[in-house]
């Protein structure tokens, strides 16, 4: 399957099921301003370096903590969300 650059899709990384973590990552032109609306990191993270690890919170549209996540993202682009699986 081949994607357009511009394409901004999630992938979940890990598998389906039962687990302690789930891994999505976001790859494509807009993940950034698709994380900054729903991920909220701590004030000792939100100062980061580009490629820091962030601890934060997910939120939903509402401003509702949905889950504590961890933000990595990767020499290639790629931002992975870090969440509690199951």
């Amino acid at each position: 399957m081949t994607t357009d650059q511009a394409d901004t899709i999630a992938r979940l990384q890990t598998p389906p099921g039962r687990g302690g973590i789930a891994v999505v990552a976001l790859t494509g032109a807009d993940r950034e301003q698709i994380l900054a609306k729903d991920f909220r990191p701590l004030a000792s993270h939100a100062d980061a370096l580009p490629d820091a690890i962030q601890l934060g919170k997910l939120v939903d549209g509402g401003g509702e903590v949905l889950d504590e996540v961890i933000v990595a993202r990767s020499d290639q682009g790629a931002i992975e969300i870090n969440i509690h699986g199951g």
